[in-house]
């Protein structure tokens, strides 16, 4: 990756807390797999223009989370979503990877096609910048889920971010507004 990578703003944006903590107890989240010092979730970390691309993503039976870089197609959305798929095939290792729902690009293709489940959020995400909390995106955002199917229980506890898809069953666990108080 580019020295632009490193310093656009737009790359440096983190992943809303409550939702790496609602995800990290969903899931047994160990690393964090697009990070910097300042974005990190995990004490165990990957940066995406050092090792993202050479270590190998090795946590069998537990988790990682990645928040890829996806401004635009320069910084390789395809290769990331083509290295979490055959990294959590390899290893056994769930990849749970927060992406721009672009359902029309060939890398989310590899999310239909690889993926054991899908969440599609039902509201605009806020990410932070610098810790200060931002607008909401102005794209809708997915999960894509590789690797090792996530149980039942896992996705019914996703419900309330949106519409969860688990590939391969043409279940569909639906969103339902919650009641206003």
């Amino acid at each position: 990756m580019t020295d632009t990578y490193q310093t656009h703003p737009s790359n440096l944006w983190a992943t809303p807390q409550w939702l790496f903590d609602h995800l990290a107890r969903v899931f047994d989240i160990v690393a964090d797999l697009c990070a910097t010092p300042d974005t990190t979730k995990c004490e165990v970390y990957l940066s995406p223009w050092t090792d993202a691309f050479t270590e190998e993503w090795e946590w069998p039976g537990r988790a990682a989370f990645m928040n890829p870089p996806y401004r635009d197609e320069r910084y390789k959305m395809m290769e990331w979503m083509q290295r979490a798929a055959d990294q959590a095939e390899q290893h056994d290792t769930q990849i749970i990877c927060l992406v721009k729902a672009a359902t029309e690009t060939k890398w989310f293709q590899v999310g239909w096609d690889r993926a054991s489940a899908i969440v599609f959020f039902a509201k605009r995400l806020a990410f932070t910048l610098h810790g200060e909390k931002k607008d909401g995106a102005r794209f809708p955002n997915a999960l894509l889920i590789f690797g090792p199917p996530p149980t039942d229980e896992q996705l019914e506890s996703l419900t309330h971010l949106g519409n969860v898809i688990k590939i391969g069953t043409g279940g569909l666990l639906t969103y339902e507004e919650p009641d206003a108080d």
